[in-house]
């Protein structure tokens, strides 16, 4: 038998394979470029966020010094929609200077790390809110590029700057998918799926601070009482975390009653109505803790 036959390329062809593979090269070598600036101006942005948060714990006056009892809550985009809202400035109690840090997707700095600054500082109160309990796993470094590369084409090459911790946000859940049924977007998948065992990763900070003399809690946002009904599972979480946390001294702060998905954008992220009653909620209980004149 003879050979088989070989199948040569044409010169069209060539051209076109190496067209193809120069693009895909460029566009490679053009991707390994921009992940690196974006990964540079990400890492400086994050330490100057890291710096900011320091400074402003470090800015509370001292004890003896001090005119208003000072709150720091720590949480996500949850408790910045209820608190940080556009309209909402006057909703919690002007005796009580309340600030709230919300943690920047992808972000690597931990709450841990402000634990020496806020003992000498020693505020009044800390919170941190239910979805910051577990400590986010870590990116390998290539995911983690990635990721950042992808903010950073979403945001228009932007950047990630303070206004990521802090959003005044406008009565119109900007953003948000309006969601007003729990099967919308797999929301109760979501919440079946996430919500079983407690997470105690920060358990430790609480821990320290709370032996340092602050006081301190955990705070439970609420959910749509469409949503709980469908994830009954998010009841039990509840329940644990309680047990849990009570366990070693530390209280969960939660908003009891019903909460229809009208007071929400989304089954969980409040709109401003719904926030105006958390506000009054918090505001209360605020005040009930540090035991101020209701």
């Amino acid at each position: 038998m003879g050979d088989p036959p070989r199948v040569l390329l044409g010169r069209p062809a060539l051209r076109t394979w190496a067209f193809t593979l120069a693009v895909s090269m460029l566009a490679l070598a053009g991707t390994a470029v921009a992940s690196h600036f974006v990964e540079a101006d990400w890492n400086a942005r994050e330490t100057a966020m890291r710096a900011w948060e320091v400074e402003t714990i470090e800015s509370i006056p001292p004890l003896a010094q001090r005119k208003a009892p000072v709150v720091l809550i720590f949480g996500t985009s949850l408790i910045e929609a209820a608190t940080l809202r556009a309209g909402l400035e006057d909703q919690l109690p002007a005796s009580v200077k309340t600030i709230v840090f919300i943690g920047t997707f992808g972000s690597r700095a931990p709450i841990e790390d402000l634990v020496p600054v806020m003992v000498k500082a020693h505020p009044d109160l800390v919170l941190i809110e239910i979805e910051s309990m577990r400590r986010p796993d870590e990116d390998p470094p290539l995911i983690r590029k990635l990721r950042h590369l992808e903010l950073a084409v979403s945001n228009g090459f932007s950047g990630v700057d303070r206004s990521t911790h802090i959003v005044y946000l406008p009565k119109s859940c900007i953003g948000l998918v309006r969601r007003k049924s729990d099967d919308v977007g797999n929301v109760v998948d979501d919440y079946r799926r996430w919500f079983h065992e407690p997470q105690l990763d920060r358990l430790p900070v609480l821990l320290d601070l709370q032996a340092a003399g602050i006081q301190v809690g955990v705070l439970d946002m609420p959910r749509a009482a469409e949503l709980e009904a469908a994830a009954p599972n998010l009841l039990t979480y509840r329940t644990r975390m309680r047990e849990a946390l009570g366990a070693k001294g530390v209280e969960l702060w939660s908003a009891g009653g019903q909460w229809p998905a009208d007071l929400f954008c989304d089954m969980s992220h409040l709109d401003h109505d719904g926030a105006v009653l958390f506000d009054k909620w918090l505001s209360g209980r605020l005040r009930q803790a540090l035991n101020l004149p209701q």
